[in-house]
């Protein structure tokens, strides 16, 4: 069974939460978890940071949807993964190369750097001399 889940930032304290994403229809957001104590949470988040979970780890870490992570596979370097609204799925956008998308399966080792959310200075490719 898939585990879907969601992560986004809280708009109160900017902390990051984890569990089932809610859209209400006065375009508020909210993830929804029970915590360690098994209480029920609910945190409006900011909808801009939501990402959905990969499936995929670096070591323990969880990869999500916004991720910054550096690859060995197909290209080398810094990729953001993204959701691919047509194909409905996540993918790999090597910052250096932004016109192809790659297939989040071909990468065999990821490693996190960051996400697009609090390290947005990762994007930022340096032409290489």
């Amino acid at each position: 069974m898939r585990n879907i889940k969601f992560r986004g930032r809280r708009v109160d304290n900017k902390e990051w939460v984890f569990g089932s994403l809610i859209r209400k229809r006065n375009d508020r957001t909210f993830i929804h978890f029970y915590d360690c104590n098994n209480f029920e949470c609910l945190y409006e988040v900011d909808p801009a940071t939501v990402g959905q979970f990969t499936e995929l780890y670096d070591g323990e870490e969880e990869l999500y949807e916004g991720d910054i992570i550096t690859a060995e596979g197909h290209f080398r370097g810094p990729a953001q993964i993204i959701w691919d609204k047509i194909h409905k799925r996540l993918r790999l956008r090597p910052l250096k190369q932004q016109h192809y998308d790659y297939s989040i399966t071909i990468v065999l080792d990821m490693v996190k750097i960051g996400n697009i959310h609090e390290h947005p200075h990762l994007l930022v490719i340096k032409e290489e001399e």
